[in-house]
């Protein structure tokens, strides 16, 4: 990923994480990168756009949309939580139920064993139960993370990390 993306990928995990972040407060923070050229607070979702010698991009935290030309299939079921793309890099950060982990789990291991020219690298650990995949598609990288909430961080739902470069 470029450093724009990496930079604008960290702003959405602190804007993300601070529940009563107010908009000049994400104004103040997107002012430091001179790429990014507008920052919109509205109903709850961020949206950031930037621009760049990559030709730019956009990043929404709170919401958003699944791109129609996104390259890795989305499960129903889940809710984004952010989605970033620029040129041929794409992220989706979607919520589902804790309940829908194996689920997910056999989903994404069938779909990379289908899909995958190489697999460079798979993740597990137990506690939280996490589990990951990288590889490669083609000209293609993508990744494909599954993290379980828990009941000891209070949280109903488990996140599913979507990334592809290519």
């Amino acid at each position: 990923m470029r450093r724009p993306a990496l930079l604008v990928l960290a702003l959405s995990l602190i804007v993300a994480a601070c529940s009563t972040a107010t908009e000049a407060a994400i104004e103040r923070i997107a002012e430091a990168d001179e790429s990014i050229s507008d920052v919109v607070l509205d109903d709850g979702e961020i949206t950031i756009e930037f621009d760049d010698s990559e030709g730019g991009g956009s990043l929404i935290v709170g919401g958003g949309d699944i791109p129609d030309d996104f390259p890795i299939p989305v499960p129903d079921g889940g809710a984004v939580e952010s989605s970033f793309g620029q040129a041929d890099t794409f992220g989706l950060f979607v919520r589902y139920p804790r309940s829908d982990y194996d689920t997910l789990y056999a989903f994404f291991e069938q779909w990379v064993a289908e899909n995958a020219d190489t697999v460079l690298a798979k993740t597990e650990t137990a506690d939280p139960r996490t589990d990951g995949w990288i590889g490669e598609s083609g000209d293609a990288t993508f990744g494909v993370s599954l993290i379980e909430s828990t009941e000891a961080n209070d949280l109903p739902e488990m996140t599913l990390i979507l990334n592809w470069d290519g």
